[in-house]
C-alpha cells in the first residue's frame, strides 16, 4: 500500500478504540508493528554501506599539524680522551682509539618545534575490489527490499489471523450468553412446571446443572475473547488494553455466503504466480548475487593494490612563520606511484575464497528448497481453502435440522411427553451448529489470506 494511502487509512479508520477494518488494522500494523521498522531500518543502512563502498574509489586526503616544545635536561656526552694512542691493524681495517672516556655536561634546554604535512592518496587499482563492493551494495539494496516485502507480507497474515480469530471469539462468547439465557429461561419453565405438578424436582435440578455449566463455560469464554483481543492489540503495535471493535464488512449470519465469490487458480498457474510473486524468492535471488560478489571481492586479494599519493610537508622549524607561512618556501613534497602486492600469506586467502564459495552454495541450495516449499505451501492452501468452503456449506447445511429437532423437542416436553435432557440437547446442538457455521464462514476467510500469502502479493 502506497505510504499516502496508508496514513489515510490510519487517519480516517484506524485511531484507536474504533471499529476496523482488515486493511485499517493491516496499514496500522505495518505503521506500527516492529519487525516492519527493523527492516525498514536495514533497507536504510543500504546507503550507509553504499557511502562506504564508494569511499574507496574517490581519494583520501589527511592534514596534520603539530606544535609543541622539546625539553632536555642537562644532557651529557661521553667521548675519549684525545691523545688516546692509536692500534693500527693490518689490511683495510679501521684504527681504534683507545683511552680514558671524558664526560662532558650541558645545560638544560628547550626547543620549540612546528610542523605541518597534506597527503593525499588515490586507489588506482584493487584487483576490481572496489567496484565489486560498490555492486554489491546494489543487490545487497535489492535484497533489503525484497526482504522487506517479506515482512509486510507475514505481518498481514498474521494480522488477519488475530483478526479473524478476534471475532470467532466474540462470537462464540455472544453464542454462549445466549444459551446460558436460554438456560435461565429453562429453569423458570421448569419450575412454573414443577409448582403445577407437571414436573418433577430432579428435572428442575437437572435444569439448575446444566445452567450451571453454561455460566462456566461463558465465563471461560469472556476470558479467551480478552485474550484474543490483547494478542490483536499487540499484533498492530497498540496498547493491549485499548477496546477493539471490528467492521467486517460482509455478514456472518449463516446463508448469507462470502463476502465476494472466492477465484481460485488452478495449481499449476498458482504455483507459477507464486514463483514470480514471492518476495522470498527475490530475497534469496539478491542475495546469491551478494554471495557471487563476496566471492570477487575475496578473489581481489590475489592482485596487487595501486595507489598513487602525494605528499607535502613544511620542514620542521622553531619558528612557527616558517612552517604555517608562505607554502612555497622551506617544504618538502613527493608523487608516488606505489603498487602492494601480498605473494603469500600462508594460503588464508585461499581460505576466505573458499569460505566465500560455500556460502554461495549454501544460499543457492536454500532458495532449491524454497522453491520445493512453495509448491507444497501452494497445494496444500489451495485445498484448505476448498475444504473449509465445503465445511461452511456443510455447517450451514445442519442448522434447519437442528432448529427442527429443538421445537420437536420443546413441545415433547411442553406436552410431558419428553425430558429436560432431550430439550437441552437439542438446544445445546443448535447452538454448536451455529457456533460452527460461523467459525466456517470466519476459517474461509482466513484459508483466503492463508492463499493469498502464499501466492505472494499482488503488484
Amino acid at each position: 500500500m502506497p505510504a499516502p494511502l496508508a496514513f489515510a487509512v490510519l487517519l480516517l479508520a484506524a485511531p484507536d478504540g474504533a471499529a476496523l477494518t482488515l486493511e485499517a488494522a493491516v496499514a496500522l500494523a505495518l505503521e506500527r508493528t516492529n519487525d516492519v521498522i527493523q527492516a525498514k531500518e536495514d533497507l536504510l543502512l543500504v546507503d550507509a554501506e553504499w557511502l562506504q563502498a564508494v569511499g574507496a574509489v574517490l581519494p583520501r586526503l589527511d592534514l596534520s599539524a603539530n606544535g609543541g616544545e622539546l625539553f632536555a635536561g642537562s644532557p651529557i656526552t661521553e667521548a675519549r680522551f684525545p691523545n688516546a694512542p692509536q692500534l693500527g691493524l693490518p689490511g683495510q681495517l679501521p684504527a681504534f682509539r683507545f683511552g680514558a672516556f671524558v664526560d662532558g655536561q650541558g645545560n638544560n634546554y628547550s626547543n620549540p618545534q612546528f610542523g605541518l604535512s597534506l597527503r593525499g592518496t588515490q586507489l588506482i587499482y584493487d584487483g576490481g575490489k572496489w567496484w565489486t563492493a560498490i555492486a554489491r551494495v546494489d543487490r545487497l539494496g535489492e535484497a533489503r527490499r525484497a526482504a522487506l516485502a517479506v515482512v509486510r507480507a507475514d505481518v498481514r497474515f498474521r494480522v488477519a489471523q488475530r483478526y479473524y480469530e478476534l471475532e470467532k471469539a466474540r462470537q462464540a462468547e455472544s453464542t454462549l450468553l445466549q444459551q446460558t439465557q436460554n438456560g435461565e429461561q429453562q429453569l423458570e419453565r421448569a419450575q412454573a412446571l414443577l409448582i403445577a405438578g407437571r414436573n418433577k424436582p430432579a428435572d428442575v435440578s437437572v435444569v439448575a446443572r446444566n445452567l450451571g455449566e453454561d455460566r462456566i463455560n461463558w465465563s471461560r469464554q469472556v476470558l479467551a475473547a480478552s485474550q484474543a483481543r490483547r494478542a490483536l492489540n499487540l499484533e498492530l503495535g497498540r496498547d493491549p488494553q485499548i477496546p477493539v471493535e471490528l467492521a467486517l464488512g460482509f455478514e456472518l449470519a449463516p446463508g448469507t455466503g462470502p463476502a465476494a465469490p472466492t477465484v481460485v487458480p488452478t495449481l499449476d498457474d498458482a504455483i507459477l504466480l507464486a514463483r514470480s510473486r514471492r518476495p522470498e524468492l527475490a530475497q534469496l535471488d539478491a542475495e546469491i548475487a551478494v554471495k557471487e560478489k563476496e566471492v570477487g571481492l575475496q578473489r581481489a586479494a590475489y592482485f596487487p593494490v595501486v595507489n598513487l599519493e602525494a605528499n607535502y610537508r613544511r620542514n620542521t622549524s622553531r619558528r612557527p612563520d616558517r612552517v604555517f607561512g608562505d607554502p612555497t618556501e622551506n617544504y618538502f613534497a613527493t608523487v608516488d606511484l606505489t603498487m602492494r602486492w601480498n605473494l603469500f600469506e600462508g594460503r588464508a586467502t585461499d581460505g576466505r575464497v573458499e569460505a566465500a564459495e560455500i556460502a554461495l552454495r549454501k544460499t543457492v541450495a536454500q532458495r532449491d528448497h524454497l522453491l520445493r516449499q512453495i509448491s507444497a505451501e501452494v497445494e496444500d492452501r489451495l485445498q484448505t481453502l476448498a475444504t473449509q468452503e465445503q465445511i461452511r456449506s456443510l455447517a450451514e447445511g445442519s442448522i434447519k435440522a437442528a432448529e427442527d429437532a429443538v421445537r420437536l423437542a420443546s413441545g415433547l416436553y411442553e406436552e410431558g411427553r419428553g425430558t429436560v435432557l432431550e430439550v437441552r440437547d437439542a438446544d445445546l446442538r443448535l447452538v454448536q451448529a451455529k457456533l460452527a457455521a460461523i467459525n466456517a464462514r470466519l476459517d474461509v476467510e482466513i484459508s483466503k489470506e492463508a492463499l493469498d500469502r502464499a501466492l505472494g502479493p499482488k503488484e
